[in-house]
């Protein structure tokens, strides 16, 4: 699968393609995604609460052209929703597609794992939806999908600020990536995750939605290696968290 990781690859098969959506579709993430889901934590406060949806600056990681920005604009979502993929071909279909909605979202040809053109703190909330998966099959995919981490954290708000990931990878295979030296505190203040079964009926397996709140300071904490606990896990679906997730704020359900 390493064409995934391959602009060309996207360009030409966009050429072709319709609208799809990978892993999940906005109405499969709906509950998860209410300021009541995202927001949920046991232990840490935020410092500011989460805007409603009119106000929301939304940013969407390799948006393809899938439907979900728009569905989330038709369900209130009106704060302003950023668009962003590598491939110039779907962002110029997708532009056109929506220019009656310009008000509301935009897109824009960016490689994130190059960097995100935006200033600190200018996004409430990240959507990376099997984008983090494909960046994964390219080359150089460590050092790539940690600068995605890395810069998704410096344009989230702080106090707030949410990357919400889903993959089709569980979180023995994901959180490290999440992590900066083996510290998951260093970026987030807690990452709740969620297991959602995949959309084919005929499918026994499931994706992972991981809600990473940005930390409430800038300064990263002093790390300790004994500073390790057990995950909690509650809801009725129960991941068996591996000794990988070094955090005791960090949730599956």
């Amino acid at each position: 699968m390493a064409m995934y990781g391959k602009p060309e690859y996207w360009n030409e098969r966009y050429r072709v393609s319709g609208s799809y959506d990978w892993l999940q579709t906005y109405s499969s993430l709906r509950y998860l995604l209410s300021v009541e889901s995202l927001m949920a934590t046991s232990k840490l406060k935020p410092l500011s609460s989460f805007p409603s949806h009119e106000k929301c600056r939304v940013l969407i990681l390799g948006c393809g052209n899938s439907s979900f920005a728009f569905d989330m604009l038709k369900d209130g979502w009106k704060g302003h929703i950023t668009n962003v993929d590598f491939s110039s071909t779907v962002i110029e279909q997708m532009k056109q597609k929506y220019m009656g909605y310009s008000d509301f979202m935009d897109f824009r040809c960016v490689d994130i794992t190059q960097g995100l053109p935006f200033e600190d703190k200018t996004f409430d909330l990240i959507i990376c939806k099997a984008t983090f998966d494909c960046v994964l099959t390219s080359a150089a995919s460590i050092s790539s999908v940690k600068k995605v981490v890395q810069e998704s954290s410096r344009v989230l708000k702080n106090g707030h600020g949410i990357l919400f990931l889903v993959s089709y990878g569980n979180p023995d295979s994901r959180v490290v990536f999440l992590e900066r030296d083996s510290d998951l505190s260093y970026y987030w203040g807690e990452v709740n995750i969620h297991t959602v079964a995949r959309r084919s009926p005929s499918s026994t397996k499931n994706d992972y939605v991981y809600v990473c709140r940005k930390r409430l300071d800038d300064v990263p904490l002093l790390k300790s290696p004994h500073q390790v606990s057990s995950c909690q896990t509650s809801g009725k679906d129960k991941h068996n968290a591996d000794a990988s997730l070094k955090s005791s704020n960090t949730h599956v359900e």
